[in-house]
């Protein structure tokens, strides 16, 4: 993780600098997307190539939530629950996943 205010800081003849990270996230090795929600201090990478260890086996590489509100000590979510929004007018929680315990649990039958 990079503070991009640090940015500010360079002018156009130190080009090229050098940017070291503040802090260095190792729960993932890449994602092919990552959205921020800057109101909640989440950050959700997608499409990840590594499983992180003793993640919940909903996991799977797929989504990887990142509690950010502390940049410099970045922490994974417990606990995914995965809504079925087949139906746009009824989205309906369908499972939740929890990496504590290591299970996914079925909320909505069919």
């Amino acid at each position: 993780m990079v503070d991009l205010s640090r940015l500010r800081d360079i002018g156009s003849g130190d080009a090229p600098a050098t940017i070291y990270p503040d802090a260095v996230y190792n729960g993932i090795s890449n994602a092919h997307d990552i959205a921020i929600n800057e109101d909640t201090g989440f950050a959700y990478a997608v499409g990840n190539t590594r499983p992180v260890t003793a993640t919940s086996p909903c996991h799977g590489g797929g989504l990887h939530m990142v509690d950010i509100r502390d940049p410099d000590s970045p922490d994974v979510e417990d606990a995914v629950t995965i809504v079925d929004v087949s139906d746009k007018s009824n989205p309906c929680s369908s499972a939740r996943c929890s990496r504590a315990s290591r299970t996914c649990t079925a909320t909505r039958a069919g």
